[in-house]
């Protein structure tokens, strides 16, 4: 009887384990997109408003007065060679902390108590040390290709959706096939269809994934939105749980108090886990953990869930405790990637870069960043005005926080006196993963000139995106004339194409009493944005 009820709960766990992982997916993949729209109307509507006391020019007696340090020069061709230095390093941490991970939980899964009783129970034929060698190994394969999202992630990749489909998901195919061979038995008429069955949910978990966090913005969002998922989860299953035990007990006079108690863990588990995410973005907004070590983190716990599920079935005469050692495969893991960035020191002479563009309501702005972004934080920070065009590109946890609780206003400079105290406090300083922020001013309409000014003066770098712009951009025309009146030209690289109006960018700075663009360093970007020859040329203008 007692096997016959654990067994009977064995199921009811793994199933709503099952259930757990859809919905927080289903969740990941609708409730995303719908926050981020939500969001980006919110500071499109606060990016139009202005403080009537405030004045619409930006003058420099209203500027806070500190300046960027002269920085040290550099031998030329040394910033890229750093930033290329650094993110090798961190993959080679990320590769180490997931084969480490990869091979605990090969293990766990080969050797687990439910596996190794019920092959005995199944009085399956003994294998070979080689056959169990073989199996740790492509269990180890399933789970080392399960981790490779961990490292594109984990290096802010930019282009993690197409190294996904060409790479991650063949890869998890092939692994997950292999695996399901070597462990099949002839014995077992219902391994082919079992395999069928594993292969389309694990397609539906990488489709699913994918359409949650195809994109950066979606995967700052989505990890906050699973623990959310996952504590809520958690109560509703304490809810069944004193219903059903406790309901069976009770009559029709205590059926109110049921009910009563039965809310109780519902209202617990929602404040835990509003309080999980303040905790979450806190840890973030205090610089002790990074966006993408969030993200990865996310991925992991999944990963660990998915793999559960891979051991544990619905007819397992017995069950040992092998879950939590999967849970120590985690430790294990956080622990030697820790020691890793540990030999990862950050970039001692950070370049501070400036990014300055048309903004525009197509996807070249968040590629733009990506790519810039994906070198450039390694050897110092990005500043930039905020806008709608990247508005969910750089929501960082704290910000989702701010807008979920109704204050986005908030996050807003909306005096010079705010734009001093959020100067004074500017982020130029690495995370624990020994890569810099990216920093976002959001900017009344009458304050972001006086913000422009501000962050010119303490970046080293400007990258101006003059790409589709016209006479009618009045707002980066203000900044061309800018960086022609502040002499700022030398240290800036402009991107051009087809589009771009040349002529009002020459009258512009001749305006201002400079010979023209040919001061600035100029790239041509066509269909395709070369990346390395743009990060290149800013590092060449950081280091003279």
């Amino acid at each position: 009887m007692a096997d016959s009820a654990w067994r009977s709960l064995n199921q009811v766990m793994v199933f709503g384990a099952a259930v757990f992982v859809l919905l927080m997916f289903v969740v990941s993949t609708l409730g995303t997109p719908l926050v981020m729209w939500l969001y980006r109307r919110r500071v499109v509507a606060l990016m139009s408003a202005r403080d009537d006391a405030e004045r619409d020019d930006a003058d420099a007696e209203a500027l806070p007065g500190r300046h960027r340090a002269t920085p040290a020069p550099l031998a030329a061709g040394q910033l890229a060679a750093e930033a290329a230095n650094r993110q090798k390093r961190l993959r080679n941490v990320l590769i180490t902390a997931c084969a480490v991970y990869s091979l605990v939980a090969g293990l766990m899964m080969t050797f687990s108590p439910d596996v190794v009783l019920d092959a005995k129970a199944a009085a399956l034929p003994e294998r070979t040390p080689l056959q169990w060698g073989l199996t740790v190994l492509f269990d180890a394969l399933l789970v080392g290709a399960l981790c490779m999202p961990i490292v594109l992630i984990g290096t802010a990749h930019p282009r993690f959706s197409r190294l996904y489909w060409r790479r991650f998901v063949p890869l998890f195919l092939a692994a997950a096939a292999v695996r399901w061979s070597v462990h099949t038995d002839d014995s077992d008429g219902a391994t082919l269809g079992m395999a069928f069955l594993a292969l389309s949910l694990g397609g539906c978990f990488v489709a699913l994934f994918w359409l949650a966090v195809a994109r950066r913005h979606a995967r700052q969002v989505a990890p906050l939105l699973n623990v959310l998922m996952g504590t809520m989860y958690a109560g509703m299953a304490m809810v069944l749980w004193v219903l059903l035990v406790v309901g069976r007990c009770a009559d029709e006079a205590t059926l109110g108090f049921t009910v009563l108690a039965a809310l109780v863990p519902a209202l617990g588990t929602a404040w835990f886990a509003w309080r999980l995410v303040r905790w979450l973005s806190q840890r973030y907004e205090r610089k002790a953990v990074s966006d993408a070590q969030l993200q990865t983190g996310s991925w992991l716990l999944m990963l660990t869930v998915f793999v559960a599920l891979a051991v544990l079935g619905f007819e397992r005469q017995a069950s040992g405790p092998w879950l939590p050692l999967l849970l120590g495969a985690n430790v294990v893991a956080l622990a030697v990637y820790a020691a890793g960035l540990r030999r990862v020191p950050p970039w001692p002479q950070p370049r501070a870069l400036l990014l300055l563009r048309v903004f525009a309501h197509d996807e070249r702005g968040e590629r733009l960043l990506d790519e810039t972004a994906f070198r450039w934080r390694f050897i110092g920070p990005i500043h930039m005005i905020g806008g709608p065009d990247m508005a969910q590109q750089t929501l960082d946890p704290h910000e989702l926080l701010a807008f979920i609780r109704g204050r986005a206003r908030e996050q807003f400079v909306t005096t010079r006196e705010q734009l001093a105290e959020r100067l004074d406090t500017l982020d130029e300083h690495p995370d624990p993963d020994r890569r810099y922020r990216v920093n976002e001013l959001f900017c009344f309409a009458n304050v972001w000139q006086a913000g422009v000014q501000a962050l010119l003066a303490r970046s080293d770098v400007v990258l101006l995106d003059l790409r589709g712009f016209t006479r009618q951009r009045d707002g980066t025309a203000y900044e061309i004339g800018l960086l022609a009146r502040e002499g700022a030209l030398t240290r800036t690289v402009c991107l051009v194409d087809e589009g771009t109006d040349l002529a009002a960018v020459q009258a512009l700075i001749t305006a201002q009493g400079h010979t023209g663009l040919d001061e600035a360093r100029v790239l041509t970007a066509g269909s395709a944005l070369d990346a390395k020859a743009l990060f290149g040329a800013l590092a060449a203008a950081a280091s003279a």
